[in-house]
């Protein structure tokens, strides 16, 4: 929010400086196609001036270098990927989507996607478009009472916040899984599209164990996001305040916001019900029958096909509320650089609100293909 005020500032003070102090709420009032024509020659008339100094200078920018990873490491763990999710029609992105889709369906601040003219913006988070396609494919009432739709695809995207992590870059590649579908109640396609996507992270790790990455165990959390906010409002706890603090590249940082407050949410459940006590009585009813059904339907199926794996029910995840709505996951690798989250994924409601149609799912999964190649990669 800080950020947003910083700038919402500094385009207040640019538009009195040129002494039109309605500039910004002028320019948005404008038509598409005319704002881009102004905007084009605007930047057209920039670019002019730009010299062979100006250009190595800007070079040197991080969001304009190439990628430290390895190129052809990038490609065999592409080929890892796409083989391990055979079961998912694989598609090859644009570099950019629609103007606003961050923003409109995945929650992302504009300042954060780099927006272009003519109505898009460089491709900020691949599961969007992918989402997009879906729900395009989807629009036909008969292609809805079809099977589930599986898309996959490798991306290389940006993003524009600042972050100070280990291993992030401005831009990098994830590959990402997307299951469209029906509900045909009971949760069945919830759990089942969970079941799917962590099994096809996990064939993938497998996959590049064999292939040398160094990483030994791996750990798999199961989350159901509602759950967790209905335990954080039973303790008074601001959903909102905790949404703020919380961010996929800051793991851990609303941990303090509850500690402070000498709140506690359990991070390994056996049993939902044995475990949450009187608390569970507090949690709506379809979640609660959805934890059980993940306990009976998720797991079995998980721990059979991997069993060295350590598989559990975490309700202290704080990342990722507000933005999955329902089950989620998380899968850890523990390698030289520690134990990171490498995958993520859960339920979002992207397809419910293109479509108009409260019975479509969207179950949508990611992992750091950057991330993996460039801290776990083989040696020599």
């Amino acid at each position: 929010m800080a950020r947003t005020d910083r700038t919402a500032r500094i385009a207040a003070s640019v538009a009195r400086s040129a002494g039109a102090p309605e500039l910004v709420d002028t320019l948005t009032a404008l038509e598409g196609s005319a704002l881009s024509s102004l905007l084009l020659e605007v930047f057209r008339a920039r670019a002019a001036r730009v010299s062979p100094a100006d250009l190595l200078h800007a070079a040197e920018r991080a969001v304009h270098q190439p990628s430290s990873a390895d190129a052809r490491l990038l490609n065999r763990f592409d080929a890892a990927a796409f083989g391990a999710a055979a079961g998912f029609e694989a598609r090859d992105l644009a570099p950019v989507a629609p103007l606003g889709a961050c923003a409109a369906l995945a929650g992302v601040h504009p300042n954060n996607v780099l927006g272009a003219l003519r109505g898009a913006e460089v491709l900020g988070d691949p599961t969007v478009p992918l989402a997009l396609e879906a729900a395009l494919r989807r629009r036909d009432r008969e292609a809805r009472r079809g099977p589930p739709l599986r898309l996959c695809a490798s991306a290389r995207l940006l993003r524009l916040q600042p972050v100070d992590a280990p291993g992030f870059t401005p831009h990098f590649r994830l590959f990402s899984l997307v299951t469209a579908g029906r509900d045909v109640g009971e949760h069945r396609f919830e759990t089942d599209a969970l079941t799917d996507h962590v099994l096809v992270w996990l064939r993938l790790a497998s996959t590049l164990q064999r292939q040398g990455f160094r990483f030994r165990r791996i750990e798999v959390e199961i989350s159901d996001l509602e759950a967790i906010s209905a335990l954080l409002r039973a303790q008074g706890v601001d959903e909102d305040e905790i949404r703020s603090v919380a961010a996929a590249h800051r793991v851990g940082a609303a941990d303090a916001v509850l500690a402070e407050r000498g709140v506690e949410l359990p991070s390994v459940v056996d049993d939902p019900r044995a475990a949450l006590g009187a608390a569970h009585a507090q949690l709506p009813e379809e979640v609660a029958l959805r934890l059980d059904r993940v306990r009976e339907r998720v797991f079995p199926v998980i721990a059979a096909a991997y069993p060295a794996v350590v598989l559990r029910l975490d309700l202290s995840r704080l990342e990722g509320l507000g933005y999955y709505r329902g089950l989620a996951l998380r899968i850890r690798f523990h390698g030289p650089a520690g134990m990171l989250p490498v995958a993520d994924g859960g339920v979002t409601t992207w397809t419910q609100a293109l479509l108009s149609d409260r019975k479509e799912r969207l179950f949508v999964s990611a992992i750091g293909t950057e991330l993996l190649c460039k801290l776990y990669r083989p040696l020599g």
